[in-house]
């Protein structure tokens, strides 16, 4: 095999190392520029794998297996992030959230991609936590709340995040709430 292709694999053993060491969300634009980075090099080596040996072989192996399993290592990954964000966002917010929010709220409330879509069943604290989301982004990320939409497919869901919005500060209520027909009138 080539000495290219060794640092190659040598350099995504180290960045998937580093990614994990970090106590920050990994992104899923991340994970897909490291598969498009380091995918093709390392399936180079597998065609040569039976030449490897020591060290080679067993570097190979781990940067092969990691990449493979890329995204269930990023989930795991950002699950305990989130876990731990949230708890310090727990002492952080004080009384921005009121609400006892479930273990899978508090992720989905930590959970730090640009866009979110919250699909439940009727009564599983759908409204809760996008309210408790929207809190988390303007008081604690300090994103200018006119800049957030949140769109519903009912005007009582709807009316029923702007109400919760308001109750929890004055800040909330310029959040722009709207159902799908509204966008789509506007």
């Amino acid at each position: 095999y080539d000495l290219e292709s060794w640092r190659t694999c040598h350099q995504a053993s180290v960045m998937i190392g580093n990614m994990f060491t970090k106590s920050s969300y990994l992104s899923i634009v991340l994970i897909d520029e490291i598969k498009a980075k380091y995918s093709k090099p390392i399936q180079r080596l597998s065609d040569e794998a039976s030449f490897l040996t020591g060290r080679g072989k067993s570097l190979y192996g781990e940067v092969s297996v990691k990449l493979k399993k890329l995204q269930i290592l990023a989930d795991a990954h950002n699950i305990k992030v989130a876990r731990s964000s949230a708890a310090q966002q727990e002492a952080r917010q004080g009384e921005v959230v009121k609400a006892n929010l479930t273990l899978k709220q508090q992720e989905i409330i930590c959970h730090e991609e640009q866009h979110a879509l919250v699909l439940a069943g009727a009564g599983a604290g759908k409204t809760t936590t996008i309210v408790a989301k929207t809190a988390q982004l303007v008081h604690i990320k300090n994103i200018d709340p006119r800049r957030i939409l949140l769109i519903s497919f009912t005007n009582e869901s709807k009316n029923e995040m702007a109400s919760r919005l308001s109750e929890l500060s004055s800040e909330l209520s310029s959040v722009d709430v709207k159902t799908f027909h509204a966008l789509g009138y506007d």
